[in-house]
């Protein structure tokens, strides 16, 4: 650990303190933050996505992996901290411990992190392995298993210590939720990921469940591959929760907002709510869990000819909030109080086939100006698309065909507001041209078919 040369005079640090420097070092990892979403901020004027994207990886033992393979290069010692058990399998995959990879129940009951059942993040490392034969894939079928290590430990009352749950498909969730809460008496942050599978919605009353076994809950997000149509008792009360996401790819609806109980919630993203109508339900409900807001965004399905004077209703229900994502239309209709601590607003209009703002009776640049005028806290104005993404050989730009550089120049001359794409780049900022060369981006390579035949015996 210290220098070997005796005429050092560097003091050679006890074992205990650099077991405790590189045990830190680990727990930095961004994989292992209860929330994630607790960095998201913007330095220099470019937003933290990496840092989310870390934490989202579909493999996140790589991350692990590669972070370790950084310590086992120094030295023999550092070697042997890497390798050891409580640092190898600080993240376990659930797949593992079926694959042959040399996980076992001991390392699943104390790892940190959990992950899966989710084929995206086992298919690339064992690809090569017997259970992967040639032919057709059934994704949904692998997802619906639990292996039955885990089923005899929850059932002789093992718990489990993991932290984290991400990427945990139906199956699992279920076995998680509703079965064995009680062996998790530890999970804080939970992320159920269906976005990947046609399934027709998560595990009946989830939010439900997750409020009477989970009080501890900081974080938990939902990705549904549907919709999302939230039952009577969807009822969230969770004390410590800070961060929420629900994303719904057809539509979020019936969510009882008016009975949820937040108080710690500072981060709330929902895409997206059916209708205005829906949206309008979320209005009477935000009062109840809005006051520690800092970071908003709720997209929600536009028709021409709705009047969008209901939104002004935020500003009194979150009087912390620092960053709004709306679709623009609704967002630049109601703009904030003066004294509002308000310094980003985001395009949270992810269709890139629908206008930038759509409204009869006032143009776009108008729209931008007055919003800006009205809270001198503004700094921000953020498209949620890059500015040069390809979209069938046009750029977004030409796409739209709206002139809308040119409004928004006119509307932000004095330089107080940027408008920026979601990459952070102003659209005087030649740089924003040059994520990808000339010419549309490389088609990205087909997808590898994969088949997966497993005997009955390692699941339950």
């Amino acid at each position: 650990m210290g220098d070997s040369n005796p005429s050092s005079t560097v003091p050679e640090l006890p074992v205990e303190l650099w077991e405790g420097i590189l045990q830190t070092f680990i727990d930095d990892l961004h994989l292992f933050l209860l929330n994630p979403y607790q960095f998201e901020m913007r330095i220099n004027g470019k937003t933290t996505a990496p840092l989310l994207e870390d934490w989202h990886d579909r493999n996140p033992e790589r991350v692990l992996r590669n972070q370790r393979a950084l310590l086992r290069s120094v030295c023999r010692t550092w070697k042997e901290f890497a390798d050891s058990e409580r640092i190898k399998h600080r993240f376990v995959d659930i797949w593992d411990l079926v694959m042959g990879n040399g996980v076992t129940i001991e390392h699943v009951l104390r790892a940190q992190r959990l992950g899966g059942p989710n084929p995206y993040t086992i298919m690339p490392r064992n690809s090569k392995k017997p259970y992967f034969p040639s032919g057709k894939i059934d994704v949904v079928g692998l997802t619906q298993q639990v292996p039955k290590a885990l089923i005899a430990a929850a059932e002789a009352n093992h718990q489990f210590k993991a932290e984290i749950a991400s990427t945990i498909g139906p199956r699992m969730s279920g076995f998680i939720l509703e079965e064995h809460p009680e062996a998790f008496p530890h999970l804080k942050s939970l992320q159920i990921d269906l976005s990947y599978w046609f399934w027709p919605g998560p595990p009946l009353c989830i939010l439900g469940k997750i409020s009477t076994g989970f009080k501890n809950m900081v974080y938990l997000e939902l990705h549904m591959g549907t919709n999302f149509a939230f039952m009577s008792t969807d009822i969230l009360d969770l004390p410590r929760l800070e961060s929420l996401i629900i994303f719904a790819r057809h539509g979020i609806s019936n969510a009882p907002f008016t009975k949820w109980r937040l108080p710690a919630l500072y981060d709330l993203k929902l895409d997206r709510l059916k209708n205005l109508g829906e949206m309008k339900q979320f209005l009477n409900g935000l009062a109840n869990f809005g006051g520690n807001l800092r970071s908003l965004s709720v997209g929600f399905f536009l028709e021409d000819g709705e009047e969008y004077s209901c939104m002004s209703s935020i500003w009194t229900s979150c009087p912390k909030l620092r960053k709004l994502g709306l679709p623009f239309t609704p967002a630049l209709s109601a703009p904030p109080p003066p004294d509002h601590p308000l310094d980003v607003l985001l395009n949270a209009e992810t269709n890139r086939l629908f206008p930038l703002f759509r409204s009869s009776t006032i143009p776009f640049h108008e729209a931008m100006s007055r919003f800006c005028s009205s809270t001198s806290n503004l700094k921000i104005i953020q498209d949620c698309h890059r500015w040069n993404a390809d979209l069938g050989g046009a750029s977004v730009e030409e796409f739209r065909n709206e002139g809308w550089r040119q409004e928004a120049a006119r509307a932000l001359s004095d330089g107080r507001v940027r408008f920026e794409d979601s990459n952070g780049y102003c659209i005087d900022e030649p740089r924003w041209l040059c994520f990808w060369p000339i010419g549309p981006p490389p088609p990205s390579p087909a997808p590898k078919q994969l088949g997966v035949r497993m005997s009955g015996e390692h699941w339950g």
